[in-house]
């Protein structure tokens, strides 16, 4: 479709009064009224559909701008009113950005009060509490005695016995949102990478931080990518499983 620029008397419609006055807020918006035959105004509206691309001249300054919404209306004695919002291409929204928590849960074992265990102790225990139901809590006290790290051996056992398979351990997420015109480079993520971007002074600096896959969204005339990173008590995630690097 060609676009043509927007002038007094196309179609036979004349720019009205109302025309012409803008709306500053994240968008600059410029609203068009024009008025004329119903017919015409019809026609006009048509060739301006929701998103299509238009160069405006205003005051002899040409910009670029999307259609936001067409209006169509009809008045007494057949004439037509359109209205047309655009959105200006020339300012772009503001970054945004949060921190975010979220709950890791690792299994109950892996709390720091565990960490004395053994692997076969942890299978021992396992082993203990698969059994419980039938050996009962005396013989569970008699096996675990006989461990290494018996009293702890004992507090896993009974732990898992309450129903406490998991832990509280919070983590957090980075998500920077930036919007542009031309065509972004979107990451798959899957490696560990320290968050960036304005504002990454208020990232905590020790956790360990995986990058996840980006997300894109084309909308208005804008691209709008949003960028997350997961962060997570050093170590815990695997540099075999995650590189430090971009996978290529």
């Amino acid at each position: 479709m060609t676009n043509y620029p927007i002038f007094k008397g196309y179609l036979g419609l004349t720019e009205t009064s109302k025309s012409g006055f803008f709306t500053y807020g994240e968008r600059i918006l410029y609203h068009f009224q024009c008025a004329g035959s119903y017919s015409d105004g019809a026609n006009f509206a048509a060739i301006h559909p929701r998103w299509s691309q238009w160069t405006l001249n205003i005051s002899g300054t040409l910009d670029f701008a999307y259609v936001h919404e067409t209006r169509l209306s009809r008045e007494i004695g057949g004439k037509g009113v359109v209205d047309i919002d655009f959105i200006s291409l020339s300012t772009l929204p503001p970054n945004e950005f949060a921190l975010v928590p979220y709950e890791i849960n690792p299994a109950i074992e892996q709390n720091p009060y565990f960490t004395a265990l053994t692997d076969q102790e942890r299978a021992n225990c396992h082993s203990l509490f698969t059994s419980a139901t039938l050996a009962g809590q005396d013989s569970i006290a008699n096996v675990t005695a006989t461990l290494p790290h018996a009293s702890i051996c004992t507090d896993l056992i009974n732990a898992w016995r309450k129903g406490q398979e998991t832990y509280y351990l919070s983590g957090y997420k980075f998500i920077w949102t930036e919007y542009a015109i031309e065509d972004p480079e979107a990451s798959k993520g899957g490696y560990t990478e320290f968050p960036f971007g304005p504002f990454d002074d208020v990232i905590p600096s020790n956790l360990s931080w995986l990058r996840q896959a980006d997300d894109c969204v084309w909308s208005g005339g804008l691209w709008k990518i949003t960028r997350t990173w997961v962060g997570a008590p050093d170590g815990f995630w695997d540099p075999k499983l995650y590189p430090s690097m971009p996978p290529s």
